[in-house]
């Protein structure tokens, strides 16, 4: 079975679906998501597929890795970040293979630069 990628909006509708390809990984570049791995495990956080290739030196097309990131000092009730200055931007950087994903669902418009919640929670569908 070809991996997919499913494009929600914030509501929980389903937008569009595409395959998971290098092409289509760069339409979720700084997106929420939620990989789905062959394993069984779910890995949830803000997709950033360029940061493995510019740290290794290789090509794009080549890169077996990408990276979700999360914030490291969120308040997940108020939707702020906390601490001082200097921490509360903190970020966890976790990598995933490409080639283990199973699914990949993404949530338009979800970055908080684009006006999407700040959050670490993968929220499509809930009010």
């Amino acid at each position: 079975m070809i991996p997919r990628i499913y494009y929600y909006r914030g509501d929980g509708s389903l937008y569009n679906e595409d395959e998971l390809s290098r092409k289509t990984l760069r339409n979720i570049n700084g997106m929420l998501v939620r990989c789905f791995m062959q394993n069984g495990s779910i890995q949830i956080g803000y997709a950033e597929p360029y940061r493995a290739s510019l740290e290794s030196g290789r090509d794009f097309e080549s890169e077996p890795m990408m990276y979700l990131w999360t914030w490291d000092n969120i308040d997940e009730t108020s939707h702020t970040l906390i601490g001082d200055d200097i921490t509360k931007f903190s970020q966890t950087h976790t990598p995933v293979r490409i080639d283990r994903i199973a699914r990949i669902d993404a949530i338009l418009y979800s970055n908080p630069r684009w006006g999407g919640r700040l959050t670490n929670r993968f929220y499509a569908g809930e009010t």
